[in-house]
């Protein structure tokens, strides 16, 4: 599965309430620009095979399963760099820039190999699960001359992963032999940022509550279940494997820059806050039973993450 795609809600080089008596600017009067981006997706494959034969029986299956999901999530208010007053006066009493991206994944893999034969039996599974997230979402204000009693840009970026990668294969015969391989690895990257960058903010009126308010926040949450099991019945051996691994690089920022806020009329409450949430959870099993019977589970996870 390949998912790519681009959210967007922009406003760009215009004027907006740009009337010169701001007494006309109340609580009706607002500004709202919201995109919102939701990938909800759910992949689940199975297989299944069995071989039997009076001498010797084989059996043999495989599952594979690889996802790319990239998805672009931008609301923006833009005016013109410099002092041209005709494409960049954005006036409100609340102006709001919320831009949310979501991905909600549910992956399953599952197989089954059997093999038997009187005089032998053998059995190999494999199942494998790659899968790659990325996210981009922003909001931002640039380059506008504003009156705002608040003024609100605030970025949120929600994941839920969650993958099942099980095998199985299990073999009968006067000599017998089985082996289970699962692999699962999943890869998060996200950036999520708001700014309010080049810009003049003043403060509309004396009513308490005056906001300037610069948010990033990103909450990514991982849960993998690895296993494959193996059984020989006979003599023989059977080898179980398991590998699960997570990566997770994920930044969080916020920011203000090259702007003056309340130069005449100064707000209550300026904030600036970025918050960078991440888990990862682990269920990883391996099992091998046969005369001789082996299993490896492995875990591996990796964060590389970043907050300004």
């Amino acid at each position: 599965n390949t998912i790519n795609g681009k959210t967007s809600a922009e406003v760009n080089n215009t004027n907006i309430n740009s009337i010169g008596d701001l007494t006309g600017i109340n609580n009706s009067a607002n500004v709202f620009v919201n995109a919102y981006d939701k990938v909800d997706m759910q992949s689940h494959i199975g297989t299944l095979s069995v071989g039997g034969a009076a001498t010797i029986g084989a059996g043999i299956a495989a599952a594979v399963d690889v996802n790319n999901i990239n998805r672009e999530t931008t609301a923006k208010i833009v005016g013109v760099a410099g002092t041209d007053l005709n494409k960049n006066i954005v006036n409100g009493y609340n102006i709001d820039v919320n831009a949310l991206g979501e991905t909600d994944i549910t992956i399953t893999e599952s197989g089954l190999a059997v093999g038997a034969g009187a005089s032998g039996g053998g059995a190999v599974i494999g199942s494998v699960s790659v899968n790659h997230f990325t996210g981009l979402t922003n909001a931002m204000v640039n380059g506008i001359i504003s009156n705002a009693h608040q003024l609100n840009i605030e970025a949120n970026r929600v994941a839920d992963i969650q993958t099942y990668n099980n095998g199985a294969a299990v073999s009968g015969g006067e000599i017998a032999g089985a082996i289970g391989v699962g692999v699962t690895y999943v890869k998060d990257e996200s950036s999520t940022s708001a700014n309010l960058n080049n810009s003049s903010i003043e403060r509309i009126g004396s009513v308490a509550g005056s906001t300037v308010s610069v948010q990033a926040d990103n909450k990514s949450s991982i849960s993998t279940e690895a296993g494959s099991g193996a059984l020989a019945i006979g003599l023989g051996g059977a080898v179980g494997t398991s590998i699960g691994v997570a990566n997770m690089n994920n930044t969080a920022s916020a920011t203000i820059s090259n702007t003056i806020i309340g130069e005449n009329n100064s707000f209550d409450n300026v904030d600036v806050e970025a918050d960078n949430l991440l888990s990862s959870n682990f269920t990883n099993w391996a099992a091998g039973g046969g005369l001789g019977g082996i299993g490896v589970g492995v875990g591996v996870n990796t964060v590389n993450s970043g907050v300004s």
